[in-house]
């Protein structure tokens, strides 16, 4: 692990420095890619070339698949960040609970404060998604009939915004513990705090945003399956009380979160951005979504019950 003295520089390059992190961003991209088409056009197996012959048509299919059935149209983006907003707006100026965090030592031992209102804006959103939903003026599963397009819509946007923030912390003159090469910088994030007025944007990212986006996902899974077969399996409402209970979970401790790592000492660069907006919701979701594309089965009454026990 490479080391340098500067205390204003990155003082470990983690992950394999600027290689490891070109390698960890090309796969996160091409693993979402993967598990999409796999789960979409191969009924979820492994899927790969045929031979070294078929390496050039093998990239070439894939590609007219994302192109056809996954490239997000204005909709898409407006859909995506409507609800980044959204929540945003909620996080910054609900009612909630106001928790110092650490000490920073970049800012002089100064102690930020976190409002901390997940927990209310996690059910009023519930609330209006499920208005929207039974109004018919927004059907869950258009969720599920939009995945590719949204997830390419938050891959994009989650670059995009990894970039700003970087840039943003260069310019602002609060970029901190760098390192001086480039891709690395990028990865690990040069801001520890950004901010957007009353919005702390990291803790935004991380507890709204990859946690509700992943319920919401899921849920678009069982809309999907009740309007296609009439009903909803076991498996699939397995999933969905899985992933609320932990989306739950997460708002209701979210006074906790301002004083853990994520917070107090990672920057917010491209692994923590990537993987709260895009990664994390859209991986975590295809079993869900593998099961809610398929017609209802039920597994044995035991291992159901164990299951929920």
């Amino acid at each position: 692990m490479a080391k340098t003295s500067d205390k204003n520089s990155e003082t470990a390059r983690e992950f394999g420095g600027a290689p490891g992190a070109g390698v960890i961003i090309t796969l996160s991209h091409a693993l979402l890619l993967y598990l999409w088409i796999a789960w979409r056009f191969h009924d979820g197996t492994i899927f790969y070339p045929a031979g070294i012959p078929d390496l050039g048509p093998f990239f070439a299919r894939n590609w007219d698949l994302i192109v056809a059935h996954a490239m997000p149209s204005l909709s898409t983006f407006a859909l995506y960040w409507g609800f980044l907003v959204a929540q945003g707006l909620m996080a910054a100026y609900l009612p909630g609970l106001e928790i110092k965090g650490l000490p920073i030592p970049s800012r002089g031992g100064k102690q930020l404060v976190y409002r901390c209102n997940a927990f209310t804006a996690w059910w009023l959103t519930l609330a209006v998604v499920a208005l929207l939903h039974f109004s018919g003026i927004f059907p869950l599963q258009t969720i599920y009939e939009e995945f590719g397009a949204l997830m390419i819509a938050a891959i994009i946007s989650a670059n995009a915004i990894a970039l700003a923030v970087h840039v943003g912390a260069k310019i602002t003159g609060n970029a901190e513990r760098m390192s001086g090469n480039v891709l690395y910088d990028f990865f690990m994030g040069a801001w520890l705090n950004p901010r957007l007025g009353a919005l702390d944007l990291k803790m935004w990212a991380e507890v709204r945003v990859s946690w509700l986006t992943l319920f919401l996902l899921t849920a678009s899974g069982v809309a999907h399956q009740f309007a296609a077969y009439g009903s909803v399996s076991g498996p699939m409402i397995f999933m969905a009380v899985a992933h609320f209970l932990y989306a739950n979970a997460c708002m209701k401790g979210e006074e906790c979160i301002p004083t853990t790592w994520d917070i107090f000492h990672e920057k917010w660069g491209w692994m923590l951005v990537f993987w709260n907006l895009a990664g994390v919701p859209f991986v975590y979701c295809f079993n869900a979504m593998y099961l809610a594309s398929r017609p209802p089965f039920e597994h044995s009454i035991p291992p159901t019950i164990l299951c929920f026990a």
